[in-house]
C-alpha cells in the first residue's frame, strides 16, 4: 500500500512539474499573427458601342478572355462599371467585357448575339469595338 501512495504522490509531482514547464494557465491568450490586407485600387471603365447595361466586366488575370463571377462586375445603365483591383495587379491584365443576350445596347435596343470586347492593360478606361481590336 505504501508503494502504490509513493506512486501516486509522485506521479502528482509529475504532473504539477509538467503543468509548470507549460509557462501559464489555459487562459493566457494566444497570439494571433497579423495579416497585412492587400492595396487595392479601384479601376473605373465604360463598356461602349452605345451604352451597355449589364455587360459582365472582369480584369483578365489567366488571359483566357473570360470572367470568373468572383471577380468581375456588371456594367449599369451607362456601361459604366468599377472593379476593385490589387495594386500589384494594375497594368498588368486587359479588362474584359462579356456582353450576353441579357445585355441593353443604349442605341441599339438587346443584344440578341453574345459578343465579347476587351481593352490592353493600359487603356482600361473604355470597353469598345476600337479597344477590342
Amino acid at each position: 500500500m505504501n508503494s502504490l501512495r509513493w506512486e501516486l504522490k509522485f506521479a502528482g509531482l509529475l504532473l504539477a512539474a509538467s503543468l509548470a514547464a507549460c509557462g501559464g494557465s489555459s487562459s493566457d491568450p494566444v497570439p494571433v499573427p497579423v495579416v497585412p490586407v492587400p492595396a487595392t485600387t479601384d479601376v473605373k471603365t465604360t463598356v461602349v458601342g452605345g451604352a451597355i447595361k449589364n455587360a459582365l466586366v472582369c480584369l483578365d488575370k489567366n488571359l483566357n478572355g473570360k470572367c470568373n463571377a468572383d471577380e468581375a462586375g456588371k456594367t449599369d445603365a451607362s456601361g459604366n462599371v468599377t472593379l476593385t483591383v490589387l495594386d500589384t495587379d494594375l497594368g498588368k491584365y486587359p479588362i474584359v467585357a462579356v456582353v450576353g443576350t441579357d445585355a441593353i445596347d443604349a442605341e441599339n435596343g438587346p443584344v440578341t448575339q453574345a459578343y465579347t470586347m476587351s481593352a490592353p492593360a493600359d487603356k482600361v478606361a473604355v470597353v469598345s469595338p476600337l479597344t477590342t481590336l
